[in-house]
């Protein structure tokens, strides 16, 4: 049985970091600071890397200058020479890289069964049990770079490579697409980690808007999705895509006589809802612990770049007896450590209070989500959905929808005007800019960004 840390091997590295400093970069393509297992090693490691910018001359004495004291209080010189002496050739320093690598392993994989003991003796429901202890194994990766303490100037190089990457990308999206041109246009797409909240009183369309990103993904931008539908059937999903990409009637659809009078259509519209990639997961009974634990499965076999769960009041519980606002509380927490977990957006739809049906201007506000206190503390981005025809059918919104941009990261909070097409169960661009009626203009509903 071999401990999970050497010595010999970390002083290895870093005595061949001093002997060749050409090979610097290429040890440091291997291992991260935070790989190392005795004290001072990182704090060291981190010197050298840092003095490798071709003009700093690095041995013994220029890396102890820059360290000045190790953690202990002793002066670095003299633990440097030692190192030095202790490391005769830099011939395999890759080889001690690889050892040092494995043994930060071997570590992770203890801490992960340290874990995964106590998850079993606790009183956690199985189905969370499961769920955590995937996520600490998963976490288990040797190409990823876990050392999460990073000071500020080792940020700095790399964000001039994401400046330059952008103004390279010319406005270009730089995220999921939602289909929606002008939104697309606000947001630069929804990104990975974030956790997006599309929000809406009933028959609004909440689920038709995010139908609606789904669709552009699955169809044109060739993405993989999963829809957790905890409100319709399957059935009921693949008829909104029919009416939606063959623009046919939805009631035509529903009573069987689509095929007589938009034969082609139909036609047409499966053709390209079979070239998508979507899976449709429309059984009861779903938990965020169970919603984790099949994405982390589709991730790592087939692969996985954004989900929807229509919608969260559905969800059930993770513990029986839990009252709505900890279950609400609970789901959105695992929603946004889903997101960040894997690396996705995670699109939840969620009813909102009947507070707003008090009000003159029944546009929605961030107060109006249920339970908003949890929901605004862990999305990054919130979506109203509103149509203003169902409160007034003849008035001068009719066959107008709107995408507010209610909260949000660093973009500004404002609204997107579409077409509402209910027969075909679809929200579509504009195509021009939309001027909305001049009382409209003059409002500003209490909407803000995030800090």
């Amino acid at each position: 049985m071999r401990d999970p840390y050497s010595l010999e091997a970390e002083q290895g590295v870093l005595g061949a970091m001093l002997i060749r400093p050409d090979l610097i970069a290429d040890i440091a393509a291997e291992i991260v600071p935070g790989d190392f297992y005795f004290t001072d090693h990182p704090e060291i490691f981190r010197a050298i890397v840092a003095m490798d910018d071709g003009k700093s001359g690095i041995d013994v004495v220029s890396v102890a200058d820059k360290i000045g004291r190790l953690e202990n209080g002793d002066y670095a010189l003299g633990y440097l020479g030692q190192i030095n002496l202790n490391t005769p050739s830099a011939a395999n320093a890759l080889t001690y890289a690889r050892i040092v690598k494995e043994r930060s392993l071997d570590r992770r994989l203890i801490e992960a069964a340290q874990q995964v003991h106590e998850l079993a003796h606790s009183d956690s429901p199985t189905a969370d049990k499961v769920a955590q202890a995937q996520s600490a194994v998963l976490a288990i990766d040797s190409s990823v770079d876990d050392d999460s303490e990073v000071e500020l100037e080792d940020c700095l190089p790399d964000h001039v490579e994401i400046l330059q990457a952008r103004f390279d990308n010319k406005g270009k999206l730089d995220g999921l697409a939602t289909g929606y041109k002008e939104l697309d246009d606000a947001l630069m797409g929804l990104k990975g980690g974030q956790l997006v909240v599309l929000a809406g009183r009933a028959k609004m369309g909440k689920t038709t808007a995010a139908m609606g990103i789904v669709r552009h993904n699955a169809i044109r931008a060739k993405t993989h999705g999963a829809v957790f539908s905890l409100e319709m059937s399957r059935v009921e999903l693949v008829d909104r895509m029919i009416a939606a990409e063959g623009s046919v009637p939805l009631t035509l659809i529903k009573n069987g006589e689509a095929m007589s009078e938009y034969g082609t259509e139909v036609t047409a519209a499966f053709a390209k809802i079979n070239s998508g990639r979507l899976t449709i997961l429309d059984r009861a009974g779903w938990t965020m612990s169970k919603i984790r634990t099949w994405c982390r499965k589709r991730k790592r076999r087939k692969g996985l770049d954004y989900v929807v769960i229509d919608h969260l009041g559905l969800l059930d519980g993770e513990t029986p007896g839990q009252s709505p606002l900890q279950r609400i509380s609970e789901a959105t927490r695992q929603a946004k450590l889903l997101a960040k977990e894997l690396d996705i957006p995670v699109i939840v739809l969620c009813q909102l209070n009947r507070s707003l049906e008090q009000r003159v201007d029944k546009r929605p506000i961030p107060s109006d989500l249920r339970d908003s206190g949890t929901i605004e503390q862990d999305a990054d981005l919130v979506l109203f959905v509103y149509r203003d025809e169902v409160y007034n059918p003849d008035g001068q919104y009719k066959g107008i929808g709107e995408i507010i941009i209610g909260l949000a990261r660093d973009v500004e909070c404002k609204t997107i005007y579409t077409h509402y097409e209910g027969r075909f169960n679809r929200f579509r661009d504009m195509g021009y800019e939309y001027q909305p009626p001049v009382e409209q203009q003059q409002k500003k509903p209490a909407r803000r960004g995030m800090d």
